[in-house]
């Protein structure tokens, strides 16, 4: 049973995957600092209400940093480990940022970022942008 989610491999293997996702390439693993990242989301987003999450800090995930954006949760994983490399994914993301084949050979480390959608049950989720 994951930690986190309370699910079972068996309850998860039948979930389409609808949220956004992204990674981001780090030379050395770490979480980014918690009070900057939230103080720099601030600044960019204003409009939005930024708060650190407590719930990884019940779950005992050293590697998981979860945010609230209003009534949205975004998950911030470390991945201690290189991102898979997927030759085709990899040539499409150089098509719009030109320095993703130097990217890929120095990482050591990536994050795994996820959306989710309205904190509230029975609430339709407002975008976060």
């Amino acid at each position: 049973m994951n930690k986190v989610t309370g699910l079972n491999q068996s309850e998860c293997s039948g979930f389409v995957m609808t949220n956004p996702l992204a990674f981001v390439l780090l030379e050395s693993a770490g979480l980014p600092e918690k009070k900057v990242l939230i103080e720099t989301l601030r600044d960019r987003h204003p409009g939005l209400h930024w708060d650190i999450s407590t719930a990884a800090a019940h779950a005992e995930a050293d590697d998981l940093l979860l945010i609230r954006i209003g009534d949205h949760l975004a998950g911030v994983l470390l991945m201690r480990a290189p991102t898979p490399i997927n030759q085709s994914a990899w040539q499409q993301a150089s098509s719009g940022w030109p320095e993703a084949s130097q990217a890929l050979g120095k990482h050591r480390a990536h994050l795994v970022v996820s959306m989710t959608g309205s904190a509230a049950k029975g609430r339709k989720p407002r975008s976060p942008g």
